[in-house]
């Protein structure tokens, strides 16, 4: 009877130990070992990192029309503002300097290519780790939805994919909420993983 006992123990232990281990979240916050890169200064599609501080301002360029600067705003302010980062809209930008504006966001279609709809990456590095001024690139206004801004955003403040995060998981992991790629639309918030991650970093 004891050795009966014994086992029927070892056994639960055994599966409450995998459930725990299943259950550990991937941390998605830039840098990751899957997402080693070092900030760069530099131009389209060269990568994003984190911002440098925790007031987050941001500006829209005349190439961001009226719907999809709502849209950014929304997000802006129904995501990211509910964090530790202190979100401000700015009418006039800063370009240079130690003060540089946040996240530049504009439409072009210069530079895409294939699938991509969104592109965000470093302007002006400060560390291996943190970007002064970042920018978000829209392919077209007609594809800017919530999730997409949501999603390039979360580049700007150093959220990853699920394939960069470490341990790696799922591109579509429903923690990941609007990180997931591809964009489906279905996830416009950034769930409450990414803003333990953001808070844990800001």
């Amino acid at each position: 009877m004891a050795i009966k006992r014994v086992l029927v123990l070892a056994v639960i232990f055994a599966a409450s130990v995998s459930v725990s281990q299943s259950a550990v979240a991937s941390d998605n916050m830039y840098k990751t070992a899957n997402a080693n890169w070092s900030c760069p200064d530099g131009s389209f599609g060269s990568g994003f990192c984190q911002t440098d501080n925790s007031t987050l301002t941001y500006y829209e360029q005349g190439s961001v029309n009226g719907a999809v600067g709502a849209t950014v705003d929304l997000t802006m302010f129904d995501s990211y503002d509910g964090t530790d980062l202190n979100v401000t809209w700015i009418a006039s930008p800063s370009y240079s300097g130690g003060a540089e504006t946040d996240i530049i966001y504009q439409v072009s279609t210069s530079g895409f290519s294939g699938n991509t709809i969104g592109q965000t990456w470093c302007d002006d590095a400060t560390t291996a780790t943190k970007c002064d001024q970042e920018y978000v690139r829209f392919r077209a206004a007609s594809y800017v939805d919530r999730e997409l801004a949501c999603h390039e955003t979360g580049h700007a403040v150093g959220l990853t994919h699920g394939a960069d995060a470490y341990p790696s998981e799922s591109n579509t992991a429903s923690e990941l909420g609007c990180m997931e790629t591809p964009d489906t639309g279905n996830n416009p918030y950034i769930e409450s993983h990414n803003v333990s991650e953001i808070n844990a970093t800001y």
